[in-house]
């Protein structure tokens, strides 16, 4: 070419190497131009200025970084590529709704535009303007203005970075556009392919990249690097080796929470029973225990003993057709346990990210030990918000009949949401994160994401001796 940069032509399909956006930017000009001398023109759907990290198609291959993917037809774009890891099992095409046994054809009503819908209604769940500290409070919080999650679930999506936007693509259409500064996170269910430039923007932006399998089980998280905190590492290992103080706020927090969220429950449908006042009076007795307590393991015994009470009440009030008898998991056998176990790992994976990027050690828990490489720290951290955020919202979504037995499945034993009514739940489950509340720490109004971080700047300060005191979060 005039300007000194290479061509690959294959018929009437080329591509025009340059070593700066500038000059891809001049050779495109300059193409139109020589094109337009021969009364021919490009083609505005395929062509583009793009680089390595972002990934093209060329003659029916994928190119990204020192990557190439064979598409699996030639007609095809990157989008509708069937991936060695995202082919399904003979399992998984037979899917089977959770009590009719009736055979479920996966994703066959899935639509495009109801899937933009959802994700538009995700990220629009704006955090309180008011998260102004007052002025009273000497304590540096740093909060973000951000805390917007992206939840990605499409098998098959492709995420670019274009200019200061995060773009999410399947099938050739674009499901979604965010400027980067407006994520705190980003959520990958399943078969999420990820570009290189995003991974590298995520570094730049300290933002997490959180990995699941297509059921919402973690996976694992590409992270930025982060400089340790000698002083606070030193902290955290004094505390963590002297847990009882910090366990026991953190699980009477949790018995609060989890005895508050049946009481409303109770009054709001003015449910009157013997036996759940029985029952949460043994709760509250338990709750009164702890302080008492001088070991590890008498707290995880009560936990232990509350945590079955808890849940033999909702099996008094979750509705029979739900086939609900106790709390099981991994695999869950039900409809409400998978709903619980689902929630659970979201909330999870919130609280992970966020105990990440304030630089905690993930090791160094206090009601749960590291044992099986559990990061016990955030599974400490997100007990007082299990009841309020996650039961509560199941317990919102079976009575008003958002959600019905037939919205699930049977693979294996196991009882799982279709896509459809996992999109449904988080969609839920984003909307009661989002939820605003006064956060009687800090007397400030925020939502429930924001007071997560809080709670947990509100430890790591009080671990460095700001004079500030760690009160795990309870609602009135």
């Amino acid at each position: 070419m005039a300007l000194g940069h290479k061509i690959i032509r294959y018929a009437d399909d080329f591509v025009v190497l340059c070593k700066t956006l500038t000059a891809a930017s001049d050779a495109l000009k300059l193409t139109n131009q020589v094109l337009d001398d021969y009364q021919l023109s490009l083609n505005l759907d395929k062509s583009r200025v793009t680089d390595f990290d972002s990934g093209f198609v060329f003659l029916g291959h994928f190119f990204i970084g020192n990557l190439v993917q064979k598409l699996a037809n030639t007609d095809s774009q990157l989008y509708e590529t069937s991936w060695q890891w995202d082919n399904k099992t003979l399992d998984e095409e037979k899917y089977k709704h959770a009590f009719t046994g009736e055979p479920i054809d996966q994703d066959s009503s899935e639509n495009l535009q109801q899937y933009a819908e959802l994700q538009k209604e995700i990220l629009d769940c704006s955090g309180s303007s008011d998260n102004v500290i007052s002025k009273q409070k000497s304590v540096n919080l740093n909060l973000s203005n951000k805390f917007r999650t992206l939840y990605l679930s499409k098998q098959g999506s492709v995420v670019h970075k274009i200019g200061g936007k995060i773009e999410v693509r399947h099938g050739g259409d674009t499901l979604q556009k965010i400027p980067v500064t407006q994520l705190d996170g980003i959520m990958c269910f399943g078969a999420i392919h990820l570009t290189r430039a995003v991974i590298l923007e995520s570094f730049n932006n300290n933002l997490p990249i959180i990995l699941m399998n297509r059921s919402g089980f973690w996976q694992g998280a590409i992270q930025p690097y982060m400089v340790a905190d000698k002083e606070l590492h030193i902290k955290l290992l004094e505390s963590h080796q002297r847990p009882i103080p910090i366990a026991k706020l953190l699980l009477e927090a949790k018995l609060q929470n989890s005895i508050t969220t049946i009481r409303r429950y109770l009054r709001y449908h003015q449910s009157e029973n013997t036996i759940f006042e029985t029952k949460l009076q043994t709760l509250s007795q338990l709750k009164k225990r702890i302080e008492h307590c001088k070991k590890v393991q008498s707290l995880r015994g009560i936990e232990g003993i509350s945590a079955k009470i808890y849940f033999e009440i909702l099996q008094n009030i979750i509705p029979q057709q739900w086939n609900f008898k106790n709390r099981n998991r991994q695999p869950p056998q039900d409809p409400f346990n998978a709903m619980l176990s689902l929630g659970y790992t979201v909330l999870f994976n919130n609280i992970y990210a966020l105990v990440m990027l304030r630089g905690m050690i993930m090791e160094y828990g206090y009601l749960h030990s590291h044992y099986h490489k559990q990061p016990a720290l955030a599974l400490d951290m997100m007990e007082p918000f299990r009841t309020v955020i996650v039961d509560a919202t199941v317990l919102k979504i079976i009575k008003n009949n958002i959600l019905n037995p037939n919205d699930f499945k049977v693979i294996n034993q196991a009882c799982l949401l279709t896509s459809k009514a996992k999109k449904v739940f988080i969609t839920a489950l984003e909307k009661q994160m989002s939820k605003q509340l006064r956060y009687e720490a800090l007397d400030i109004k925020t939502d429930y994401r924001r007071i997560m971080d809080l709670q947990i700047l509100l430890l790591k300060q009080s671990l460095l001796g700001d004079e500030v005191h760690f009160k795990p979060f309870r609602i009135r």
